[in-house]
């Protein structure tokens, strides 16, 4: 069985999804600019190495969706979905999708973005499955914390419980990523695919000879 597993941000996507997400809602001022100015900030820190992933995530939800209704959000990011998600996409990893949804493979998206972006993004492209980080929901229907993030290890994890599930049948599982962080997502699957990979997974893929696209 053939499986293409892809994350999104900077993969199949040409840019951040989240940000985008957050630039579009400023555009039709649910957010204020000092909101996006705020996580660029964040972005800036994590990017310096002052702030973890994890710790990434907590600032942008703390700041910008813990107590929002679930509802309001999720109109939102299925209009931004259907208004940007062309001028986002980055053509070879789509070409790498298309190829395989083709020829068969069961595709896969794994993400740290969160599940609002994620599934109309996975449904739009035609994804079979997917997985992402994912937010607590309280009694009045607002997002009230970080149940889940999907970070590298967590998608190493999915692709070995697919490997479980195939019971005796044989996975050629492909994985396709720009991030160093992704590593254990990419060590985990049988081929690794860096796609317009940062500093740190280019020169990890020019030591293993992974394919770059």
């Amino acid at each position: 069985m053939e499986i293409s597993a892809f994350d999104l941000d900077h993969t199949l996507l040409n840019s951040n999804s989240s940000f985008q997400f957050g630039r579009y809602l400023c555009r039709r001022k649910i957010f204020s600019s000092r909101a996006l100015m705020f996580i660029y900030a964040c972005s800036f820190l994590h990017l310096s190495g002052i702030f973890s992933l994890k710790r990434l995530h907590e600032c942008a939800f703390h700041y910008l969706f813990r107590g929002v209704l679930v509802a309001k959000i999720q109109t939102l990011a299925c209009e931004f979905v259907n208004e940007t998600l062309d001028q986002l996409l980055y053509d070879p990893a789509i070409e790498q999708l298309n190829l395989a949804t083709k020829t068969g493979h069961l595709t896969v998206l794994l993400s740290s973005s969160p599940q609002f972006l994620v599934e109309p993004i996975a449904k739009r492209l035609g994804i079979s499955q997917w997985k992402s980080t994912e937010y607590g929901i309280d009694d009045k229907k607002c997002y009230s914390h970080i149940a889940k993030l999907m970070l590298g290890e967590d998608k190493a994890l999915y692709v070995k419980e697919l490997d479980k599930t195939a019971c005796k049948s044989s996975l050629n599982i492909t994985a396709y990523s720009d991030s160093y962080y992704d590593l254990p997502f990419l060590l985990s699957a049988k081929r690794a695919v860096g796609v317009n990979p940062d500093r740190k997974l280019r020169a990890f893929c020019m030591k293993q000879k992974w394919p770059i696209i």
